[in-house]
């Protein structure tokens, strides 16, 4: 049960989107899933500690985490730092209290004991492939009025990063929750059909860069699953592409905007002239131009949330869609060395296990070409479990 609420509220922003358009504004307002779903984890966790505190007099922290937990313990606290010297007046607040979310999708999975990694997969798999469904389905509904249901449209960029996530896990190795063969293929079909119709560019190629890794530094792996082939395994990729094939004329005939759409994207991603990277590069150069501009710029930053009071002279939500960048502008070069000791304590700490090391090279590619900081709780969420999943493998229990 634990495991299922955790997944909810690493997904809680689509749920959110969805009850919107759905339902509209005003109920997405009254059922703030993200809040809703915080607000409970806090409670089972707090609960869980006053059991193992009042019955056992102890508290459960997956081993080799402190390392991680401490320095994003202290990367939110020079965040807060940052407040006092920031020019951004309300934004910085709320973007300081929004990390907050990062830090219970993180924290969670590490200290609630008996954490069951391969449930909570198996679970992000599930509840992730429903809402990417219910994006399949509202998408030529959106298309067909894209000024109204804009925030559906737009959120092409994390379905395309669920879906990639999603067949990642199907795919590799230990990664994935015993489901049966169909089931597995079935999911993997839906995943992939939502990546190609999404046209989020960044995701499909980050997971295909990461899975070509994967295949050139395992070719013992590749050989194994070409070796197993059998006639019943023939026979259900053959039946597999046949609804392929009819899905294909399904997604074609009712998406056919959208694809034709994506086609275009994809036509101009190394264009630079093309309107998304004009406006990117010109954000980057401004985020490194600031940077360098003098010493204290370079070392402490200009303070949280102050990316868009200075590019665009207005206190709003905007960012260089990198996170080490974001973090370098804001936070100085300081946050950027507590940031980099955080991922390196963390593949210390998970580098044994293959398909871990791969899936958070996946999420990092992600965190560096999209998305603002509060906005990885999905990210630190599935490292966090990565963590629980590395301590099941290496000492087959919870560790203490």
């Amino acid at each position: 049960m634990a495991e299922m609420l955790f997944v909810f509220y690493l997904l809680s922003g689509f749920a959110k989107v969805f009850i919107k358009f759905f339902m509209g504004e005003t109920a997405a307002s009254m059922f703030n899933t993200t809040l809703i779903s915080a607000a409970l984890l806090v409670i089972v966790l707090v609960l869980h500690w006053f059991k193992n505190i009042y019955f056992k007099n102890k508290i459960y922290i997956a081993r080799g985490s402190l390392p991680a937990i401490t320095l994003l313990l202290f990367f939110y606290l020079w965040m807060m730092v940052s407040l006092l010297y920031t020019p951004s007046p309300t934004y910085s607040y709320f973007k300081t209290f929004l990390f907050l979310t990062n830090l219970v999708a993180f924290f969670f999975p590490l200290f609630y004991k008996d954490f069951d990694f391969q449930r909570a997969i198996k679970y992000f798999i599930y509840f992730g492939t429903v809402f990417i469904v219910l994006y399949l389905i509202v998408v030529p509904r959106s298309y067909s009025n894209i000024a109204e249901d804009l925030e559906i449209s737009v959120k092409y960029l994390d379905m395309g990063f669920l879906s990639a996530l999603n067949v990642m896990f199907l795919l590799l190795p230990h990664s994935c929750p015993a489901l049966g063969r169909w089931l597995k293929l079935s999911l993997m079909g839906v995943n992939l059909a939502a990546l190609v119709i999404t046209g989020a560019r960044g995701p499909l190629v980050f997971m295909i860069l990461v899975l070509v890794l994967y295949v050139f530094f395992h070719p013992r792996h590749l050989s194994r699953f070409l070796g197993r082939w059998t006639i019943k395994k023939i026979l259900a990729v053959a039946i597999s592409l046949v609804i392929l094939v009819v899905g294909l004329y399904y997604t074609l005939a009712n998406y056919t905007e959208k694809i034709a759409l994506n086609l275009e994207r994809f036509s101009k991603v190394l264009d630079v002239d093309s309107s998304s990277l004009s406006v990117r590069f010109s954000q980057i150069y401004f985020a490194l131009e600031t940077i360098f501009h003098d010493a204290t710029n370079f070392l402490i930053g200009t303070g949280i949330g102050s990316f868009g009071i200075l590019y665009e002279g207005e206190d709003i939500r905007l960012y260089p869609h990198n996170m080490i960048l974001e973090t370098w502008f804001e936070m100085g070069a300081v946050g950027v060395f507590l940031l980099t000791l955080f991922f390196l304590f963390y593949l210390k700490k998970v580098k044994r296990y293959d398909p871990s090391v791969y899936i958070f090279f996946y999420l990092l590619l992600n965190s560096l070409k999209s998305y603002t900081l509060v906005d990885l709780r999905v990210m630190f969420g599935i490292l966090a479990c990565l963590v629980v999943f590395a301590n099941r493998r290496e000492y087959g229990e919870y560790a203490e």
